[in-house]
């Protein structure tokens, strides 16, 4: 799918993505009941070789997952712009 670099615990690794679903923000109005749905992203951590780095992607802090997500939609919304036709 996609994938970037990042550093994590001190480690310059490649993010992978393995799934990444955006949810979904339906207009809150008295017509609608329907629920939101809460984006999902999975991902592996691998060297450069493309091997994955199991340890450290058992010992991921929340925080770490979290900013992982933040880099991986200004990835996404670089990639994008490099993609738009002028």
């Amino acid at each position: 799918m996609d994938q970037f670099e990042t550093t994590v615990k001190g480690v310059t690794c490649i993010c992978e993505v393995d799934f990444y679903y955006p949810g979904t923000n339906y207009p809150i109005n008295a017509e609608s009941e329907a629920p939101n749905d809460d984006p999902e992203f999975h991902f592996t951590l691998s060297n450069h070789n493309g091997q994955p780095i199991n340890w450290l992607n058992h010992n991921l802090s929340d925080e770490d997952s979290e900013r992982i997500f933040e880099e991986f939609l200004d990835h996404a919304k670089e990639y994008e712009s490099d993609c738009t036709y002028h």
